[in-house]
């Protein structure tokens, strides 16, 4: 004799489509709850719950079930996630203790609300410091600039100084963000440019071609930076077949504010040499497509190890001799997005 299956002790609940089966037995079949249950394997009470629940509302769909209330109110949620917005570097812990003083509840669980409201704990994005002031002059040379088409910023020479470390350091801040707010200025972890390099570089390209790179031994005060713009801006500058400099280039020469190019003796040296210099707002590295060279040039030197500063300076140059020539033009095609960020920030970090 064949054995009828059994129901299933460890079945929750019955899917759509049991439930249609059940009731399509009883309604067409004019089977009996105990026939429905032996011929398909559910309990009889599964069963005649089913087609209770048929005569008296005239559906078998799952009610929805309401769970175990959550320990936090609606209130509650919005006081932690005031709390983690203040204190963009408050450890989970932290939030815990002080959100506990209302509603005692676990780590866990203040994690869990704070997802549930779009806040995660990431780190946090190095960003320069800005002032309020600096952001205003960021913001009006951004506003001067945006009616530059591409054949302006073609004619811009980039240039910069970084410093590169035979081993990178440097600890990572967690915030508490959104991801729509990743460039805030609480969210930002401040930087210093230049902050611990052992090997300090100059160098400056334009678009559809790199110019010279330059490691730099000692301080750059204004004599060295005079001694490196002759030695190798200039025959970048000026067409080489010019037997003495003209009083005008085609090029525009760009800078930043740092005072061993802002100095008395370097301003007059480039009035003599006739360089026409682009205005530039204070702390705006984001505004300037060579740093995404130097991030290039950083990679490409990872991949070598050097041992020491003497392996570490020859790999830069060397790496830097390997770009291809138009390396930097997308870079510079980017200037009007660049531009349109300050505005669209007022001013403060974007996500260049």
């Amino acid at each position: 004799m064949s054995q009828s299956p059994q129901p299933s002790e460890s079945r929750k609940h019955l899917s759509d489509s049991e439930r249609d089966m059940i009731i399509g037995a009883y309604l067409v079949a004019k089977a009996k709850p105990a026939q429905i249950a032996t011929a398909l394997g559910f309990s009889v009470y599964a069963v005649k719950r089913v087609i209770a629940r048929w005569e008296k509302e005239g559906t078998t769909a799952v009610r929805k079930r309401s769970g175990r209330p959550p320990k936090l109110s609606e209130r509650d949620r919005r006081a932690l996630v005031c709390m983690a917005s203040k204190n963009r570097r408050a450890s989970l812990r932290d939030l815990t203790s002080e959100i506990s003083k209302v509603a005692p509840v676990s780590e866990r669980t203040v994690s869990r609300s704070l997802h549930s409201c779009g806040l995660r704990c990431v780190f946090a994005i190095a960003k320069l410091c800005l002032t309020s002031d600096q952001a205003k002059r960021r913001l009006a040379w951004a506003r001067f600039h945006q009616s530059w088409q591409q054949e302006d910023w073609d004619r811009v020479i980039w240039s910069d100084e970084s410093s590169f470390q035979l081993i990178p350091s440097g600890g990572r801040v967690r915030v508490w963000r959104r991801k729509t707010e990743k460039y805030r200025k609480e969210c930002l972890a401040p930087t210093i440019k230049h902050g611990g390099g052992s090997v300090t570089i100059w160098g400056c390209f334009r678009s559809g071609k790199l110019g010279s790179f330059v490691v730099v031994v000692g301080a750059m005060d204004q004599v060295q930076y005079v001694n490196v713009l002759s030695k190798h801006l200039i025959p970048f500058y000026y067409d080489p077949k010019e037997q003495t400099i003209p009083l005008h280039s085609e090029y525009v020469f760009q800078e930043d504010n740092a005072s061993a190019h802002t100095g008395e003796y370097a301003t007059w040296w480039k009035r003599q040499a006739c360089i026409d210099r682009l205005d530039w707002p204070p702390q705006s590295p984001d505004l300037n497509p060579i740093e995404h060279l130097w991030e290039e040039l950083g990679r490409r030197v990872r991949s070598c190890t050097p041992r020491n500063l003497k392996e570490l300076a020859s790999c830069l140059v060397r790496e830097w001799s390997s770009m291809p020539s138009n390396a930097g033009d997308h870079l510079v095609k980017s200037m009007k997005k660049r531009v349109a960020e300050v505005i669209a920030a007022k001013g403060y970090q974007t996500k260049y």
